[in-house]
């Protein structure tokens, strides 16, 4: 990221619980499983990310 300029950039260091991934065109949220070392649906019944704090 040598080109990445954080004077020009708000940098909210915002954290999320889990991560995002794409899924036939909508965004799912992840936790790792460490054990099986593999990813798992945050929230098995919601797998799929509608908004963050309503956006």
């Amino acid at each position: 990221m040598d080109d990445f300029d954080e004077d020009a950039n708000n940098m909210y260091n915002l954290y999320l619980p889990f991560s995002l991934a794409n899924l036939n065109g909508k965004a799912v949220a992840l936790k790792i499983n460490k054990l099986k070392k593999e990813y798992v649906y945050y929230l098995k019944d919601f797998p799929y990310l509608k908004s963050i704090n309503g956006i």
